[in-house]
């Protein structure tokens, strides 16, 4: 799999803006799939690089069971700030895990230098039977802006959790 988009995906990159928005969104969906990737093997290095320095991960749930240690709690909410954070909350997971994050039908609205997307997200696990279960679902909601190098990086992630 490719860790890095091969070029620039910028606003004005071109001379057809909506060429140009065609192909941000682009790479905007591929930051959101490879943020799953990276989350689901435990690549905590390639995990933060898909956020800001200062970039923030909030997940609210009805259910604080479904909240992972670390971070900052929040009543029924724990929040991730900085790449320090956020890849110390990747790290504690297994290399292996046996979940598995699934994106789709994710819109983005590309303004400019920023952007947001918000997409479904199920969580499904192994029951150990070979089986699998929906362990939970519910939505991204992504605020991204696009860095000095030319990458889109994910400034803010709250994931809300519906089941």
């Amino acid at each position: 799999m490719n860790d890095t988009p091969a070029d620039s995906a910028g606003p004005g990159h071109g001379k057809d803006p909506a060429l140009d928005a065609i192909i941000a969104e682009r790479h905007i969906i591929d930051v959101i799939t490879r943020s799953v990737h990276y989350l689901d093997y435990a690549q905590a290095d390639l995990w933060v690089s898909v956020f800001t320095q200062d970039g923030v991960y909030e997940i609210r749930s009805g259910n604080p069971a479904f909240l992972p240690a670390g971070g900052t709690c929040k009543g029924t909410s724990v929040q991730y700030r900085g790449r320090e954070e956020l890849g110390a909350m990747v790290s504690n997971r297994p290399e292996r895990s046996a979940d598995r994050h699934i994106v789709a039908n994710t819109f983005v609205t590309v303004s400019g230098d920023t952007a947001t997307a918000t997409s479904y997200r199920i969580n499904v696990t192994s029951t150990g039977d070979g089986m699998l279960k929906v362990a939970n679902f519910g939505r991204y909601f992504d605020s991204l802006v696009l860095s000095e190098d030319g990458q889109w990086r994910i400034s803010v992630r709250v994931t809300e959790m519906e089941g």
